[in-house]
């Protein structure tokens, strides 16, 4: 399965060099970006990964700018790279990209702390902290943060490694026949002719084929294919691509078009959308779309009986597909309006107070009324569950016809959709209990363990969705409190990690050589001596104290029982109201090795708050 990795981030946080340093390939192609040592446009290189193999990356421009270069290459991202600098942290073009890449529906995001050669401790965890806040409520909170340095080599191999742990967490990419391709690159090669490269979006594409050009509705044929800089006899979805058209001259073709099977895409001047707004919008007002690879001006209507929907009317002829994901932007200034998909790529012009939008297409047939009802009966014939397009089969109906009544159910609770899987009210309740005993059963096999694999739990509740819907569907529970997700595994509300009587008496020793230690903890090594254990059963004990909030992990193999940390709490308040790192370290009788990164925790705890070389005591 291909795969596509696009970096994200603020101007000079160090994205083409780290892409350098991943790969041995300079992103930065053009002579201009060289010289001037700033990214401009898109570049490329790709990266050997384990157990995943060859992987495409596309490296965008960080500068506020280059904006629209930057969404041209987003779209499509498997994994996202984000890349801060851990000498500034999050900035304004961190902000933005990371936006975009959440409107966009990137699958997984990767955060590598760039530049660590040039931060020190207390920036570097900063930094980290910044980045945390960034990611709270969005759905890449869990993200792994790397920190790394292009210039000396630290933590490139991490970086690679949770590269490929998050692809390899990805779900099967949606099959379909129909390919296309948008446009981000034309030139021509001697004894070639032209060549057009972009992401290929959907779809497998061989050597041979005949496909369609839009907008201009030229038909080509595909004389060659190379993927990664090499010859290939095929490509497929979400990798770089670059195809050797026959029967049109470079002079006609220009980023922003697309190529693809007949059928596959539309050459329009309106569309309707669903919409993600992230801010206010008015009816009518003018706006650049982003999609494929191209930008577009139009204006955006809403309608008063489709909330969540909109129509843009464009300008000038763009090519797109039902289903791809889009940004609109305002006109000026240029600032994110929204995150939107193509809902009906060749939709009627209609007015503001038009009765029926709710079948949001002119060629979906027959009359919108009483399908909400319609999709209940259907959703009762189904009981593990219906898919849109079992629906839509059903009803004799297209999406676009049904996404209104799809909109309307959702927002009255009768109905509830996970990754395109929909549920009535009722039989989500009965899935909620489902999953919830069989993560209770699977704790009782397991006592110890503080969660339980996702895959687990499909197996013992028989709820076998595709990945990407099971995780839809464990989201709304956790939100409605109905579970616990504890990285990436499934934890019932009400489960205690349970201690047989030797383990429980080796934790409580353990415990008890840990708080005669103080703010000086005990190497592993040391105190398996003391506690008179094994290394590798105090080490449990360690995490089981975790997992049972008895010890706190302050960093990495440094650990602190509770009472510990809430003695040198009070100690804490003791001290003056602006305080140094070596004045704690006198406070608490212990070193400067102890004593940072007992306050970096407590910074990082909203206990205390760094002030240039010194702190003050804020909760």
């Amino acid at each position: 399965m291909a795969y596509l990795i696009g970096t994200a981030g603020h101007v000079d946080h160090g994205k083409t060099t780290l892409i350098a340093a991943l790969t041995g390939i300079d992103a930065d192609r053009l002579p201009e970006e060289k010289a001037r040592g700033m990214t401009i446009d898109l570049g490329f290189a790709y990266i050997e990964l384990p157990e995943i193999g060859r992987v495409s990356i596309v490296d965008v421009p960080g500068h506020e700018r280059f904006i629209k270069n930057m969404l041209a290459g987003a779209s499509g991202v498997d994994v996202a790279l984000l890349c801060i600098a851990a000498d500034e942290g999050v900035m304004p073009q961190t902000r933005e990209h990371f936006q975009i890449l959440y409107l966009l529906e990137a699958r997984r995001v990767v955060v590598a702390l760039t530049k660590c050669d040039l931060a020190d401790g207390d920036s570097r965890a900063l930094a980290e902290l910044d980045v945390r806040d960034l990611l709270t409520g969005s759905p890449y909170a869990g993200a792994p943060i790397l920190e790394v340095s292009a210039h000396t080599g630290d933590g490139l191999t991490d970086l690679k490694d949770a590269l490929a742990k998050a692809l390899a967490s990805l779900g099967p990419r949606e099959q379909t026949q129909s390919w296309f391709l948008p446009i981000d690159r034309v030139f021509t090669v001697a004894g070639h002719g032209t060549v057009v490269t972009g992401t290929l979006a959907a779809g497998t594409i061989k050597p041979g084929i005949e496909g369609e050009l839009m907008p201009g509705s030229a038909k080509v044929r595909i004389r060659g294919i190379q993927t990664h800089g090499q010859q290939a006899d095929h490509a497929e979805a979400g990798q770089r691509t670059a195809l050797n058209v026959a029967g049109i001259r470079k002079e006609a073709l220009h980023r922003g078009q697309a190529v693809g099977a007949r059928g596959a895409l539309f050459e329009t001047t309106c569309v309707n959308v669903r919409l993600a707004p992230v801010a206010d919008i008015k009816h009518g007002q003018r706006v650049r779309l982003h999609v494929g690879a191209g930008e577009f001006l139009g204006k955006l209507f809403l309608f008063d009986e489709a909330p969540g929907f909109g129509q843009i009317r464009l300008e000038g002829e763009i090519a797109c597909a039902q289903g791809q994901r889009a940004v609109i932007r305002k006109y000026s200034p240029p600032t994110v309006l929204a995150g939107a998909e193509i809902v009906t790529p060749n939709a009627q012009t209609r007015r503001k107070s038009d009765k029926q939008i709710a079948g949001i297409a002119g060629g979906a047939g027959g009359s919108a009324a009483g399908l909400p009802e319609r999709i209940m009966v259907e959703l009762k014939r189904w009981p593990t569950g219906a898919e849109t397009e079992t629906i839509c089969e059903a009803l004799g109906q297209s999406p676009q016809a049904l996404g209104v009544a799809f909109e309307s159910l959702k927002q009255d609770g009768k109905a509830l959709g996970f990754a395109g899987r929909w549920l009535d009210a009722d039989q989500y309740k009965e899935f909620v209990e489902r999953i919830r005993a069989a993560t209770m059963t699977l704790h009782g096999q397991n006592p110890q363990a503080a969660a339980v694999s996702k895959n687990r739990v499909v197996a013992e509740s028989g709820i076998e969705w595709q990945p990407k819907a099971f995780d839809r569907l464990t989201a709304k529970m956790a939100e409605d409190g109905q579970i616990e997700l504890h990285r990436g595994d499934l934890r019932h509300p009400n489960y205690k990690i349970s201690l047989n009587e030797k383990q429980a008496a080796l934790l409580d020793r353990t415990l008890s050589v840990m708080k005669l230690h103080g703010a000086v903890a005990p190497s592993m090594q040391d105190l398996a001596l003391e506690v008179c254990a094994p290394p590798q059963a105090v080490s449990e004990m360690i995490r089981l104290g975790v997992e049972t909030k008895q010890i706190i992990k302050v960093e990495e193999n440094l650990f602190y029982p509770v009472e510990t940390l809430d003695e040198l709490k009070r100690k804490l308040r003791s001290l003056p109201k602006t305080f140094t790192v070596a004045e704690f370290r006198d406070v608490t009788g212990s070193s400067r090795k102890y004593a940072l990164p007992i306050l970096q925790y407590f910074d990082e705890t909203k206990i205390t708050k760094r002030i240039g070389d010194e702190r003050v005591v804020i909760g």
